[in-house]
């Protein structure tokens, strides 16, 4: 766990898909619990499905993002473990959450419109 982390990325498909990510990527992770001294340098290529739900979480052309679904293929170096590669896949409880449960919202929703009729 690292307390201080700091990501630069570049999107290809940043003109024609708003969801889509993909791109190189330089990252930073600082200022561990163990060790304070701790620094962590990542390089690689990302993939992302983000801000599926850009109306409820973030308006506009925001900073701030929420990864659906994320893959990251790098090199990893630090003093502590050396340098190698990596493979990492991942998954945001909350979008998931959040997305099966407007799912739900809408079914509900159709329930009450049909019983009106």
């Amino acid at each position: 766990m690292t307390f201080i982390n700091i990501s630069l990325f570049y999107n290809f498909f940043k003109q024609t898909r708003s969801f889509l990510v993909l791109g190189p990527f330089i990252s930073v992770n600082a200022l561990n619990y163990n060790d304070p001294r701790f620094v962590e340098f990542h390089s690689g290529l990302t993939f992302s499905l983000r801000n599926i739900l850009r109306d409820i979480y973030y308006p506009g052309d925001s900073v701030f993002d929420s990864d659906f679904f994320h893959i990251e293929l790098g090199y990893r170096y630090n003093k502590n473990d050396s340098h190698g590669f990596y493979i990492h896949t991942g998954v945001d409880l909350l979008a998931v959450v959040w997305f099966l449960a407007s799912g739900r919202e809408r079914e509900v929703d159709e329930y009450y419109k049909e019983r009106r009729r």
